[in-house]
């Protein structure tokens, strides 16, 4: 069964670019393209896409692409938007997932890192590229550091990222990879992280991850 994408972007040479790509992936369809929010809010609602990637910036309009992902979202909540920009911002970041959007990738991220938010979001998951993580984790850190009695304070960069891609049900391998680590340095990150935390094992630190507010609830069965 075909994934079915809309590419909202309003840069020809940029959607021409993402449809080559796109096309050379059995398992993708794209169902339509939009240039601006308008265009964009009626084609999700007539094509029903199951991804729609999301240019922040639409026609001159820097939060475009936010106005149109809450739009989209309000009308249907099992769309999974990928927000798509040339910066990382923390702010820009919170508004276009408090506006529903799945992920958030830079277009300088590779096309791998596309392909795995896509999969990724299309089961339901959320995705946040490599290259913002340690800007989330800011902050997140930032957010916890005053609450005292909260222990994720203590964790290094690396550890909370370790934690996060474990909850998220990735490899070792995985993991090493995509921080550039060796697997063993996975491992010691994961051991120091369940002695910060006082857990014991992946169940502890999934629960942890609810606790924190990182893992949402409704998660806990997919992990």
């Amino acid at each position: 069964m075909s994934i079915k994408i809309l590419m909202v972007e309003d840069h020809n040479m940029v959607r021409f670019t993402f449809r080559q790509l796109l096309d050379d992936v059995p398992q993708f369809e794209i169902v339509g393209e939009a240039a601006d929010v308008k265009q964009a809010v009626q084609l999700a609602r007539d094509l029903t896409p199951d991804i729609i990637l999301m240019d922040i910036a639409l026609s001159g309009n820097r939060l475009g692409g936010i106005d149109a992902t809450r739009k989209i979202c309000e009308a249907d909540d099992n769309v999974g938007v990928i927000a798509l920009s040339h910066k990382a911002d923390s702010r820009t970041i919170e508004s276009i997932i408090r506006a529903g959007a799945s992920a958030y990738l830079l277009k300088t991220d590779s096309f791998d890192e596309l392909l795995k938010a896509i999969k990724r979001v299309k089961k339901g998951d959320t995705y946040f590229s490599t290259s913002i993580r340690p800007l989330i984790y800011k902050r997140y850190r930032n957010s916890v550091q005053r609450n005292s009695d909260s222990k994720v304070a203590s964790l290094s960069q690396k550890e909370f990222l370790v934690w996060e891609y474990i909850v998220q049900e990735y490899s070792v391998k995985e993991i090493a990879d995509l921080l550039k680590i060796k697997a063993k340095t996975v491992y010691s990150h994961r051991q120091n992280v369940m002695k910060k935390l006082g857990v014991d094992g992946d169940v502890g630190l999934t629960l942890a991850a609810i606790r924190e507010g990182i893992l949402p609830q409704d998660d806990v069965s997919n992990t």
